[in-house]
């Protein structure tokens, strides 16, 4: 047996009181991380900042990962965030991380961030923003995006990128959202014409961004040609936890306003040219759509980690539910490759009495959604728009997510 005496030096007794000591000798960083900061939304595929010149290269660390290094290029250091495609490794829409960057026997940058939805298109580090245009059916409707400028950090005033379908009567452009569909990093955009039954989608080229083009040349192109409004609201999400994004379509019309959802599960990065599954509005048991003139099932749904799982949720609105009163239904994704959303829905929230909605009957409950966090519990929160309701002055219901 070996004993400790006291009476001894000891060999090694910065190590024995150790990191302590060892970080009060720490040099102060002279690494920042410059597109983030404390408590913000990323919505960028990759971290970036600044280092001295005689630096050639930095330490970046992501939550308990390892570190990985990433070289100083005249004084600038640019790191991939999580990507399926690129790291093998993807962080969920609304989660929590930690980024630090060092430079070696230096103390570390290190901030907290919540994932949010990509929209840098040329992976600069800074968010773009595409900006629809489609004043009335006479007129082609186009899509303008607007870079950020590292520098100034702020977005530029002209379009470095249009985009069109180059005819008239569609009011193309009306729906759009974002999302990196081929797990590259690099953020994509979704343009839906639902007068048109038409929706496509163009990818970034990486620091190309996307170029100027019809719809002629878009990466994916759907055309049912189905005659419901396909398009009517359409977004990204990953529905069965592999990493990639899908995506998501409804169809508000489809079967005299019954209203269904086109869901498009993405393999590997690749999405299909048929929907994995369609899901029709609920029509038993009571209250549902089946009755009366239909519900529009989809004119607005949202999506979001109800459940606090890796697959995400579905609220979808039906504003037009028994004479416009509105209704609301909350799926929770089984996180299955080709069916993952079932009816019954796990809820259903029904509007306001319609005698105190505009006209008596018109609360249109559903017609617009939102989640997020309100209370900060961690778990997202649903919020319900109804304009018609209180007489027509208008409401929003908070339905906070309370786990069981």
């Amino acid at each position: 047996m070996e004993l400790d005496n006291f009476l001894c030096p000891e060999e090694n007794l910065i190590k024995r009181f150790s990191p302590g000591i060892y970080l009060l000798f720490l040099q102060e960083p002279r690494v920042t991380i410059s597109n983030l900061t404390n408590y913000s939304i990323v919505e960028t595929g990759f971290v970036i900042g600044t280092a001295p010149s005689d630096v050639s290269y930095v330490n970046i660390g992501l939550d308990f990962d390892l570190p990985f290094q990433v070289p100083v290029i005249g004084g600038q250091w640019r790191a991939p965030l999580p990507a399926k495609a690129v790291t093998n490794s993807f962080w969920t829409y609304g989660s929590l991380h930690t980024i630090y960057a060092q430079i070696p026997y230096e103390k570390t940058d290190s901030i907290l961030v919540r994932k949010g939805t990509n929209k840098d298109t040329d992976g600069d580090g800074y968010p773009d923003l595409i900006v629809s245009a489609n004043n009335s059916a006479a007129n082609q409707g186009y899509g303008y995006v607007y870079k950020s400028n590292p520098n100034t950090k702020q977005l530029e005033t002209t379009p470095s990128t249009s985009l069109t379908d180059g005819i008239t009567q569609t009011y193309f452009g009306s729906r759009i959202t974002a999302g990196d569909f081929n797990g590259d990093g690099y953020d994509d955009w979704v343009f839906a014409s639902p007068w048109n039954d038409e929706v496509f989608i163009f990818y970034s080229q990486g620091s190309r961004a996307i170029q100027s083009q019809t719809t002629n040349n878009a990466d994916v192109s759907y055309k049912p040609g189905v005659n419901d409004n396909f398009g009517s609201f359409a977004q990204a999400g990953d529905a069965n936890g592999d990493g990639y994004l899908d995506l998501f379509v409804s169809a508000a019309t489809y079967s005299s306003s019954l209203g269904r959802m086109y869901i498009y599960l993405s393999n590997q990065g690749s999405l299909p040219t048929t929907p994995q599954q369609m899901l029709v509005a609920p029509q038993e048991p009571s209250p549902d759509c089946g009755a009366g003139t239909g519900c529009q099932f989809g004119a607005n749904f949202v999506l979001d980690y109800f459940n606090s799982d890796r697959c995400i949720d579905l609220a979808v609105g039906g504003p037009t539910f028994n004479s416009n009163q509105g209704i609301v239904f909350v799926y929770h994704s089984n996180c299955d490759s080709s069916n993952p959303y079932s009816n019954p829905p796990v809820a259903t929230l029904i509007g306001p009495p319609p005698g105190s909605c505009n006209g008596s009957t018109n609360c249109f409950f559903g017609g617009s959604l939102a989640s997020g966090d309100t209370n900060g519990d961690g778990r997202p929160d649903l919020l319900i728009g109804s304009t018609g309701a209180s007489s027509g002055i208008g409401d929003v219901y908070l339905v906070l997510n309370v786990m069981t």
